[in-house]
């Protein structure tokens, strides 16, 4: 069950995205990210198209499951492959080790974070978008572990 993809629900949608939406170019690279990543790690997988702009790219989304940010953490049984290690992926590690770290559930919030692929890069380079709510039960991260560690480091 681990080794399935999110490139094997990605082929059963290829045939409904018109070129128009999802120019082929852009399909190749939101597979290649798809290949990467097992089903058990993605809540959701989206995709984001300018409308009205031709053939520009479209771009891809990717919401995690708690044992999606385990993984990229390196606090899962299953690694991440080694496309999703190096730069900037070191620094996602570390964000999610820290996003567990700060919960008394780990994890349990891992659907406040998402990794936008724009398709115009060459490399699967994500950017990382999170909800950040102080008042919610179990969890420490008071604004200063936001502005003096955490985007501090993924800043570099």
């Amino acid at each position: 069950m681990n080794d399935l993809r999110i490139d094997s629900s990605l082929a059963l949608v290829r045939p409904h995205l018109p070129p128009v939406l999802v120019a082929p170019a852009s399909l190749a690279r939101i597979e290649t990210i798809a290949s990467l990543l097992p089903l058990f790690a993605v809540d959701f997988f989206g995709f984001e198209c300018r409308l009205g702009a031709g053939e520009a790219p479209t771009d891809c989304a990717i919401n995690l499951t708690p044992d999606g940010a385990r993984m990229l953490a390196g606090r899962h049984t299953v690694a991440p492959p080694a496309e999703l290690r190096g730069a900037p992926w070191d620094r996602l590690e570390r964000f999610y080790q820290l996003w567990g770290d700060t919960r008394d559930e780990p994890y349990a919030d891992a659907g406040s974070t998402w990794l936008e692929f724009d398709m115009a890069s060459p490399a699967p380079l994500p950017n990382l978008l999170f909800g950040w709510w102080t008042e919610q039960t179990g969890m420490h991260r008071p604004i200063h572990w936001l502005a003096d560690e955490i985007l501090p480091m993924l800043l570099g």
